[in-house]
């Protein structure tokens, strides 16, 4: 795991390497999921600072936003806009990464996101909010969603499977 000065030393040779500002990454997506598997509070700390400067590209930013969503959740509405805003990008790299970090979020909104993304002609995005919606999918038959959220899944999942055009590895993904 990576914490405090080892992070802050990554992220300041990252940033000197000359990273295109969206597709390019300077953090390892790995090691961002497992900085957040039980994220304390000096970590929260440390991407929020990482988040708030300006050595992560749009591609970085995206994964970070996705984890803050849980770990901090203070500043939910300011990650989840970015996702958002970043969602339609032009790079697709981009926009599966956001999809991919939506996972998290939580709320209609978001679930509406996420079925426009997995129904969208963009394979890339299509397939990583097939996935993100498989994880809530999860998530409800593990408890860890309950009540009108996890209803809002189920009924959005069944939306994005009445599509015809719906690609087959999403189908395969969430509609079996």
């Amino acid at each position: 795991m990576m914490k405090g000065s080892a992070f802050l030393a990554m992220l300041m040779v990252a940033g000197t390497i000359g990273c295109s500002p969206t597709s390019s990454r300077t953090l390892d997506p790995v090691t961002v999921s497992d900085d957040f598997m039980n994220p304390d509070a000096s970590t929260v700390a440390e991407y929020r600072k990482a988040w708030d400067g300006t050595t992560l590209t749009e591609l970085d930013r995206a994964t970070v936003a996705g984890e803050l969503l849980q770990a901090d959740p203070s500043r939910y509405a300011t990650y989840f806009a970015f996702l958002k805003g970043a969602i339609g990008s032009s790079d697709e790299s981009l926009g599966a990464a956001v999809a991919n970090s939506l996972r998290n979020a939580h709320g209609e909104e978001a679930l509406d996101i996420l079925v426009d993304a997995a129904t969208s002609g963009r394979p890339q995005i299509a397939r990583a909010a097939g996935h993100a919606l498989a994880y809530k999918r999860q998530e409800v038959a593990g408890g860890s969603i309950v009540g009108s959220e996890a209803d809002l899944v189920e009924d959005r999942i069944q939306r994005v499977c009445e599509h015809t055009s719906l690609p087959s590895y999403v189908r395969e993904l969430i509609c079996s």
